[in-house]
């Protein structure tokens, strides 16, 4: 659903765990879905942020519908807002009638600030935009 959209506004910064396809690194990506097992294939990602420890690994994956990290996940349509504190992140998601928070890590806060503003754009994106080669109805005559 949003797969254009993160493809084309997902940062790309290597030194701060950012990365987006095409241009996964596969040792890392593999890492991840080695212990994430909601994700079914490496294809569906389209990016990530990656902060790499030596007994573990946090890690916020993208897809073109939701976003995943070790604590849960949720549907980027649902996501209504997100703060930024240091390197935690906490996602105010409209879930079960109610608003849920979630919460991940992050490496910095400037990944913080960028991932705000990845879900920013996904709120503000209007699908009715994408050119699906259907013409809009008339309604004039009414």
């Amino acid at each position: 659903m949003y797969a254009a959209l993160l493809k084309e506004k997902f940062p790309v910064d290597e030194r701060l765990g950012l990365y987006k396809a095409p241009a996964l690194p596969a040792k890392k990506l593999g890492k991840i879905l080695a212990s994430e097992t909601r994700i079914t294939s490496p294809n569906d990602v389209i990016g990530f942020h990656i902060i790499e420890g030596f007994f573990s690994t946090q890690y916020v994956i993208f897809t073109a519908s939701e976003c995943y990290y070790p604590g849960g996940a949720f549907l980027l349509e649902d996501c209504r807002d997100i703060q930024v504190s240091g390197t935690t992140c906490t996602a105010v998601v409209n879930q079960k009638g109610g608003f849920t928070n979630h919460q991940f890590s992050v490496s910095a806060e400037a990944v913080g600030v960028l991932l705000k503003k990845v879900i920013q754009n996904i709120q503000a994106f209007d699908s009715g935009k994408i050119k699906t080669g259907l013409q809009p109805a008339d309604y004039s005559k009414f």
